[in-house]
């Protein structure tokens, strides 16, 4: 009993809890932090379907199409310029026929083409650049048409170029 009494007038000198914190200090705690823009680009190889030579040469004929696409996927709200340059080859099939060429594989024939937003070919992806914005980090999908236009005066081959895709932010 003696030893609890000891205990009891021991605990009663210390000073309270709530005078300790009295002598307390506080500081504001900044933190930051930011999302930066960034963006992934997907391309997908465009092929156009196999015509023969007499299809393409006659003019007037219906331009001959194919599609692809690219996939965007940027961080939500960015505003990002999507740009096709004129490929390897640009107008060397004549202006006349697009905006860009394929190279036969034996190098002595060139194929006229444009790559379009729409299968109507009313806007062309161009080195210029297109608008894009971000809705969300879904990602989209953006259509590319291929549309070879006839009266070309090109050989029976097998015709490739490459476009470089650039997004800009």
């Amino acid at each position: 009993m003696r030893r609890a009494l000891l205990l009891a007038a021991a605990f009663a000198l210390l000073p309270p809890a709530a005078a300790a914190a009295a002598h307390g200090k506080t500081q504001t705690l900044t933190v930051r932090g930011a999302v930066s823009q960034d963006c992934t680009l997907t391309t997908y190889a465009l092929t156009f379907p196999s015509v023969g030579v007499g299809y393409i040469r006659p003019p007037n004929r219906n331009p001959v199409l194919a599609q692809s696409s690219l996939g965007v996927r940027c961080t939500k709200g960015s505003v990002v310029q999507i740009a096709m340059n004129s490929g390897l080859y640009g107008t060397l099939a004549g202006a006349q026929f697009g905006s860009r060429s394929m190279k036969s594989s034996d190098g002595r024939s060139y194929l006229g083409y444009e790559l379009c937003h729409d299968a109507a070919c009313t806007s062309t992806w161009s080195p210029a650049g297109y608008a894009y914005t971000s809705s969300s980090e879904a990602g989209s999908t953006l259509a590319v048409w291929g549309r070879i236009v006839t009266g070309q005066k090109a050989n029976a081959d097998a015709y490739t170029d490459s476009i470089t895709v650039t997004v800009s932010f």
